[in-house]
């Protein structure tokens, strides 16, 4: 009984997973608010705290790229940090940090990023994260007033992430 429950449990995760892997594209295309309004969707249709906090966190990218980060935020703070592990709880204290600076809060972001450390560091390299986390790590040294510093991360990021994603938070 326990293992069918498991095997079900994994087998419903990984259908919300791929649904939610299918709306992506509508992002990177740049149909934000197609995006946001089939991934509301889903999300009034799933069940499970895993299926939701995947789901609720591609909800707040899409507010992040329509620059809504106090909605964004607000979804993210929603969610339970300590039921996160992996690439969940990387994105959500990445789009959560990214927020708080946006919103120019700074001593929340600077908070969470020092205390998000030991998850950032398994993916400072990592060729889909990496280039988020840099962003960070630029507005973590602006944060600190450390601004020699955030200069030549912005030119080593600029290197390294050259990605048209990060071209806002370049200029």
């Amino acid at each position: 009984v326990i293992v069918g429950i498991a095997m079900f449990n994994f087998c419903y995760n990984y259908c919300c997973q791929k649904k939610m892997n299918a709306l992506v594209p509508l992002l990177k295309q740049g149909c934000v608010e197609k995006y946001i309004a089939e991934t509301e969707a889903l999300l009034c249709n799933v069940k499970g705290r895993f299926a939701i906090n995947l789901i609720t966190i591609n909800l707040s990218a899409g507010y992040c790229e329509l620059k809504q980060y106090n909605k964004a935020a607000e979804l993210l703070e929603s969610l339970s940090n300590e039921k996160l592990a992996g690439v969940l709880k990387l994105v959500y204290c990445v789009n959560l940090c990214l927020c708080y600076f946006y919103q120019q809060k700074n001593d929340k972001a600077m908070e969470l990023y020092e205390s998000s450390q030991k998850v950032f560091r398994s993916y400072r390299n990592h060729k889909a994260y990496g280039g988020n986390i840099a962003v960070l790590d630029i507005y973590a040294a602006i944060g600190r007033n450390d601004y020699a510093c955030a200069a030549e991360m912005l030119e080593t990021a600029k290197r390294t992430w050259n990605n048209a994603q990060f071209l806002d938070d370049y200029n």
